[in-house]
């Protein structure tokens, strides 16, 4: 680097940290599931509000709370992240 060379910097402020933005995106889908699962009536109209889950449908709930979860543990846990 010769002394005609310029490096600029610049301060961005204060920030929030990998494992908040972590929670936060991982926090997201969990609240929008659990919502849908307690008021399925939004999507399907009344008459799904009495009618009780299809074994698969309540299997695929389950199965995104725990991927979810999952996530939400190794990101705040300070574990590595593992795609």
């Amino acid at each position: 680097m010769t002394a005609d060379h310029v490096i600029k910097v610049s301060d961005y402020g204060p920030q929030i940290g990998y494992r908040t933005v972590f929670i936060i995106e991982y926090l997201g889908p969990i609240l929008i599931l659990l919502a849908y699962a307690a008021r399925p009536a939004f999507i399907y109209g009344a008459g799904a509000a009495g009618s009780p889950w299809n074994p698969t449908a309540l299997l695929g709930l389950y199965l995104w709370l725990a991927h979810f979860i999952k996530r939400e543990v190794v990101s705040g846990g300070g574990g590595r992240h593992h795609p």
